[in-house]
């Protein structure tokens, strides 16, 4: 694969990498609390987890990119950029070169994902795009995700919904568990200490689906948009291989100069979702 279009292969793969993929993950043995007298007491807790996310406006930070294909390795640089309840940018560039070869763009409404080495794009509604929508991903639980955040499926907060999570404990950490969403149950393990998110688990259901999804964040720091994760890993397992995508974030900052929406020339070409995920799976 030649070197632009292994990049690409990332920021594409990043796109899809959330349709709840099959993972293992190591076990811990919680004491779940999960009496009525106890829910107010879940509540309290993914409340404090909740409001110690980042209340900033603005994020941006430069990347390093790796992926890892079963023991292949690709490695790019990136660019980060989001805007609360209005646009997640991420964006690959050539080594050294600093050429943008591919954007990642989600709003409100839509993704849109530009191939600017094959001029090619996908535009399309959330509830259009089948990984997406089986996944129950929208723009508010993406923008949680890499903001660090306490998110429940289909809601743009969870203040209203504090009391669906569930309680557990086992040493240093605390598990909350919201198990009635429709398809998918979400744990999210936390720092006791702190309350701060370090493990998101995405699982089925359904007892005979071994899918799951991690997402672990390391090296929290303070920066300019408040106490964040540095570090985010991405990990599951799937047709046969092993996948995980690391993002490690640096100058962090709440820039407002760049242009929160994409636009594009007459010269590229749209793509239905299909067509890009085939793509997808013959590069890799």
């Amino acid at each position: 694969m030649k070197p632009s279009i292994r990049l690409l292969a990332v920021l594409m793969l990043a796109a899809t990498m959330l349709a709840a993929c099959r993972t293992h993950t190591t076990k811990e043995n919680f004491t779940t609390t999960v009496l009525p007298e106890n829910i107010s007491l879940s509540a309290a807790y993914a409340k404090k987890v909740w409001s110690q996310g980042s209340r900033a406006k603005n994020l941006t930070a430069s990347l390093d990119v790796s992926l890892d294909l079963g023991g292949r390795n690709v490695s790019c640089n990136g660019k980060l950029r989001m805007k609360r309840d209005d646009v997640i940018q991420l964006s690959l560039t050539l080594p050294l070169i600093g050429t943008e070869v591919g954007r990642l763009e989600c709003t409100p409404q839509e993704v849109l994902l530009v191939d600017r080495i094959n001029r090619q794009y996908l535009r399309a509604a959330y509830k259009d795009v089948d990984f997406l929508a089986k996944a129950e991903l929208d723009f508010h639980s993406l923008q949680a995700l890499f903001w660090n955040e306490l998110f429940v499926p289909g809601k743009a907060s969870p203040k209203d919904d504090f009391a669906r999570f569930r309680l557990s404990k086992s040493g240093a950490h605390t598990l909350l568990s919201l198990k009635d969403a429709p398809r998918l149950e979400y744990d999210f393990l936390t720092r006791t200490d702190d309350e701060r998110i370090a493990r998101l688990n995405v699982r089925s259901h359904n007892v005979g689906d071994a899918s799951e999804l991690e997402c672990v964040y390391a090296d929290f720091t303070k920066t300019a948009a408040g106490t964040m994760p540095t570090s985010l890993r991405l990990s599951f397992h799937g047709t046969g291989r092993s996948v995980s995508l690391g993002l490690r974030l640096s100058r962090i900052g709440t820039d407002t100069r760049w242009q929160t929406r994409t636009t594009l020339s007459d010269k590229y070409t749209q793509r239905k979702p299909e067509e890009i995920l085939r793509q997808l799976g013959n590069m890799l």
